[in-house]
């Protein structure tokens, strides 16, 4: 394009009384369109250099970061990138672009008396952070899914046991892993560019605190040994990686630390929950309590969830002194099994029923109801058709109609052989490999069902029977919940509020575990 602009210069040069032409109007938005589509089109061509097959691209053709020191120096002339590398090129290339050549491509733009400047610029930039944000994260998700997925498992390898845990003497195999999977990450990061090493490593970071922190608080007690050995290797996590911690992984370090008994004050008081069985309209529910409180709560999982799977952090932390809380699996789903789950037009209302029935079986005359995804839209149903049971509700990730939006969603996450390891692991534990496929295509057809009805809906119609004080909450980043759905319940469900979490996603109540306590506790108790 500076060429382009260079050539133009003589014959584009005008005698007293001519009229350069690119100084019409016209010709400069008709250039200006020009420029933007060259532009768009060269980072589409990135976008396609970033995902070829080997056989497709020869890597000897890209540009690499010029910033970076000697890039590729030490490569062989036939070397072939891998799919992860080329990723990590074109990343680099993104950068550059973005700091340098688009600055100085506007610098010719301007020299060469063209106005259109700051368009060209500003869309080339957006679509190049629009690449470069959707290359990142499917980096991210290749490197970091794995070192996170690997945690859990190696925890609780060899069937370890929190409560039964010998003297410790340093960490275990499982961290020594994970800390030489992000160095190999580091190592192929820096290979490309230094310059993308913290921002990367940063991101994998935050997934391990996260998910370090969502494992503590599951863990319903520690023994001596146990807290030790768990503040040990949380504690030798995060020093390894001090440098790559951010605002949002110290926390969860924190967070991951303030699960943990004080050792100087026992580690198995007041934090045990016990489970149990009833019967209910014919099947035996299962369901979890812990707490002494006079305010009786009851947990409501989402898809395919349980009481453990869903409400680890919940279980644990929710005041036991204030609130009784029960946690149940509906039937067909986690221990709540036989009968195998099925999804005739009317499982909502039957989950709803079971759920209260559930609570008037264990003997409690009132109670209040937490409602994540469709847990929610049955807490929905259930404090419609039950006013005089139901204290207070809260409800998060729900949707009172299913929208053509939502069935693309629904249909996009319909094939479990596309979600990471991390993703299908917990589910897979719960149900096996085929079971769980089974019943998660189950749960795509019978929520999609509702698209079919007026208005698609699921329970619009008892939205202004619910009389209790209610409270919405969502995650301004929830992929799977539209924000049209928390709206349409707050302007239907009379007297009720909304609270937003700006970084929240659909599991927000585990991402942001002590917040979303702290809010819960303070609006039950008001």
């Amino acid at each position: 394009m500076v060429q382009m602009l260079q050539s133009l210069k003589e014959p584009m040069e005008t005698k007293p009384g001519e009229v350069n032409i690119l100084q019409l109007d016209q010709a400069q938005d008709q250039a200006s369109e020009l420029c933007v589509d060259i532009m768009r089109v060269f980072v589409s061509c990135l976008e396609q250099l970033s995902n070829k097959t080997d056989g497709d691209i020869n890597t000897s053709h890209i540009s690499v970061d010029l910033a970076s020191p000697d890039p590729f120096s030490g490569l062989q002339e036939d070397f072939c990138a891998t799919p992860e590398q080329r990723l990590l090129i074109i990343l680099s290339n993104c950068q550059y672009l973005e700091k340098h050549t688009f600055l100085n491509m506007a610098e010719h733009f301007e020299k060469h008396g063209f106005t259109g400047t700051d368009k060209i610029t500003q869309v080339s930039v957006d679509a190049v952070k629009e690449l470069d944000e959707s290359l990142f994260d499917a980096y991210i998700e290749r490197k970091s899914d794995p070192i996170v997925g690997s945690l859990e498992p190696g925890i609780y390898a060899g069937y370890f046991d929190w409560r039964d845990c010998s003297t410790p003497t340093g960490v275990r195999n499982y961290l020594k892993e994970a800390l030489v999977n992000i160095i190999t990450v580091h190592a192929e990061v820096f290979t490309v560019s230094k310059e993308l090493v913290p921002r990367v490593l940063t991101r994998i970071v935050d997934g391990v605190a996260e998910e370090m922190s969502r494992l503590m608080q599951c863990v319903s007690s520690f023994s001596m040994n146990g807290a030790i050995q768990a503040r040990l290797e949380i504690n030798a996590l995060r020093d390894v990686v001090a440098s790559y911690l951010s605002s949002e992984s110290h926390a969860n370090f924190k967070q991951a630390l303030e699960a943990l008994p004080q050792l100087h004050s026992g580690a198995d008081q007041n934090t045990s929950v016990v489970s149990g069985r009833e019967r209910v309209n014919g099947v035996d529910l299962f369901y979890q309590q812990t707490g002494k409180g006079d305010h009786a709560v009851l947990l409501l999982p989402g898809a395919l969830g349980s009481a453990q799977t869903d409400f680890g952090p919940q279980l644990k932390s929710l005041s036991k002194d204030r609130f009784t809380v029960i946690g149940w699996d509906p039937r067909g789903y986690g221990n709540s099994r036989p009968p195998e789950r099925d999804f005739p037009l009317d499982f909502f209302e039957r989950d709803a029923k079971d759920a209260v029935d559930l609570m008037q079986a264990l003997r409690f005359p009132k109670f209040s109801l937490l409602g994540w995804s469709d847990g929610g839209i049955t807490a929905l149903i259930a404090a419609a058709r039950n006013p005089s049971l139901v204290n207070k509700m809260v409800v998060w990730g729900s949707n009172a109609y299913v929208s053509p939006q939502d069935v693309k969603i629904y249909n996009a996450i319909r094939d479990v052989s596309q979600w990471s390891e991390r993703m299908r692991r917990p589910m897979e534990e719960v149900y096996g490999a085929e079971l769980f496929i089974k019943t998660w295509e189950g749960w795509v057809d019978g929520i999609g069902q509702f698209a079919q009805r007026p208005e698609g809906s699921i329970c619009m119609e008892l939205l202004p029977q619910i009389s209790c004080p209610s409270l919405i909450i969502h995650g301004e980043k929830d992929p799977m919940v539209p924000s049209f759905h928390p709206q349409y319940l707050l302007k239907h469900i009379k007297g009720s509020r909304l609270h937003l979490f700006p970084e929240g996603k659909h599991n927000l109540h585990l991402r942001f575990a002590a917040n979303f306590n702290k809010l819960v506790e303070d609006f039950l108790i008001q």
